[in-house]
């Protein structure tokens, strides 16, 4: 929740123009640039008797959590990752990341799952949360 709404307070304050190189832009009221991200952010799962399953989360940190995931699944960093899909590409927010919680996703089976996204696992998610930078600026410009 509160990485939720750190983002909406980010992008609350962002308008936005493209710059010249497809792969960046940047939100003029700010001046941060958002870069391409081709990484997926994941390790493949080992095996072991105490391992998460699908959308459950892992940490090598907490106790609470197993500490990975189990075979055939990916362990997608998401307490790290803060990247936003615009137009089909993944955009680093630069926003702070940290936790040292991730969560088991099954990348590659041809399905995009709950947890699933185009940045985290592109071979399954075809769909970018902004169709476009100029609909990513319309919905985060400044009041």
């Amino acid at each position: 929740m509160k990485k939720k709404l750190i983002l909406v307070l980010f992008f609350s304050i962002c308008a936005c123009k493209t710059s010249s190189t497809p792969d960046t832009f940047t939100c003029s009221s700010n001046g941060r640039t958002y870069t391409s991200s081709s990484s997926n952010n994941y390790e493949e799962g080992t095996e072991t008797s105490s391992c998460s399953n699908e959308n459950e989360n892992f940490s090598a940190v907490y106790p609470e959590y197993n500490d990975h995931c189990c075979v055939g699944l990916q362990e997608w960093h998401s307490g790290m990752d803060t990247r936003v899909s615009v137009g089909g590409k993944c955009f680093n927010t630069g926003l702070l990341a940290g936790s040292p919680v991730g969560t088991c996703i099954k990348c590659g089976d041809g399905v995009c799952g709950e947890k699933e996204n185009l940045c985290n696992c592109p071979q399954d998610c075809k769909i970018s949360e902004y169709e476009s930078v100029a609909n990513f600026c319309d919905q985060h410009k400044s009041n």
